[in-house]
């Protein structure tokens, strides 16, 4: 497959900070991951891709293993009613 050799291993970082930036909105949350000193080298890994492109996936939430597996799947909480927690989570 010879479109595999035109991928650099920065491309997977740059794809990494460029989810983590649109999904949290956060330029020191990727800054950390990265673990630059500097958010002027982050900036350069994000790039403005289409954030309409992301779909979420929703999930419901009411024991604690079910609570735990959603923070560790990086699900975004939305909303608590009923005691039933409603998480979305990128797909």
């Amino acid at each position: 497959m010879p479109e595999l050799k035109q991928i650099q291993l920065y491309d997977f970082r740059r794809f990494k900070a460029s989810k983590a930036y649109h999904l949290n909105g956060k330029l020191l949350y990727v800054k950390e991951l990265l673990g630059h000193k500097d958010t002027r080298s982050t900036e350069r890994y994000i790039s403005l891709y289409d954030e309409q492109n992301i779909t979420w996936i929703p999930v419901m939430a009411e024991t604690d293993e079910e609570i735990q597996k959603c923070i560790q799947d990086d699900c975004i909480l939305v909303c608590q009613a009923n005691g039933k927690i409603f998480f979305k989570k990128p797909a």
